[in-house]
């Protein structure tokens, strides 16, 4: 979908306008995806004959004499899950919120202004589109890439790895002295940025286990929320006083020290 609805969106608007286009594209997205979710949606790793890792809640629950037992079976002891205010008060939680929702916002900057950026540097919307396109093909791989890495030394690591990556991308953009290095900066972007999902669902479940990820999972939502709904704006005011897109990516590289530091007080472990 990353790679083929940026040059699908910009066809549309070409030929019907944006605001057509956004609603041709809605309706696509709910017919397509309620039923690929209805359809092939796993609500948990058992039921695709899957067991706990050796550090998850049920593991670590067994005996030391004895192996691991699946989640759920009689010689598992379960743990109550970690309430909300419990959670709340951890403070791994809240490193992990404004570590996230910093990267978050750089990402959703970088795609909201490469497109017209792009076309500030001289490129068509389609051109840009393309861009845009390139940058997620990028991202498939840097998922696949980094999460594998990641299990082999280890999630903060990688992290570290790929903001220093995403820095220099940034400063390249900022710079930006000719379309080609505009888009191999943004495949760079893509390559590291479309990792940090997977990442933080990989770290929060080193940190807080199988039993509370969900709850986790569901409350970093709204805990990182302020940082992605005032980054685009304040951005795009910044534009508004420049008229140039490289001011408003470069007011926000301070996102990448701040989070590496932030890192620093995430353990990647339980």
């Amino acid at each position: 979908a990353g790679i083929l609805l940026p040059t699908i969106a910009a066809l549309l608007i070409e030929q019907v306008g944006w605001r057509d286009a956004l609603a041709l594209l809605a309706v696509a997205s709910l017919l397509v995806t309620l039923p690929a979710f209805a359809t092939w949606a796993v609500d948990r790793p058992e039921d695709l004959g899957q067991l706990p890792e050796p550090y998850s809640d049920a593991a670590s629950s067994a005996s030391p004499s004895s192996p691991a037992s699946p989640a759920g079976s009689a010689s598992a002891v379960e743990a109550p899950p970690a309430s909300t205010g419990e959670i709340l008060r951890t403070p791994h939680f809240w490193a992990i919120a404004a570590a996230f929702g910093l990267l978050f916002s750089s990402s959703l900057i970088s795609i909201t202004f490469t497109v017209p950026y792009a076309e500030q540097l001289g490129l068509s919307l389609r051109g840009g589109a393309y861009v845009l396109a390139a940058r997620s093909l990028a991202a498939v791989a840097g998922q696949v890439t980094l999460g594998w890495l990641s299990d082999r030394i280890g999630r903060r690591t990688v992290l570290w790895g790929a903001i220093a990556v995403e820095t220099a991308c940034w400063f390249a953009v900022v710079r930006a002295p000719s379309i080609l290095i505009f888009t191999l900066a943004g495949i760079g972007i893509g390559f590291v940025s479309g990792s940090f999902a997977p990442l933080r669902g990989a770290l929060v479940a080193r940190v807080f286990g199988r039993r509370d990820f969900a709850k986790v999972s569901g409350l970093l939502s709204p805990a990182s929320l302020p940082f992605q709904i005032l980054a685009v704006p304040l951005a795009g005011h910044l534009y508004d006083l420049s008229g140039d897109y490289s001011d408003a990516f470069q007011m926000f590289l301070f996102v990448f020290p701040v989070t590496a530091l932030l890192i620093a007080f995430i353990p990647d472990r339980r």
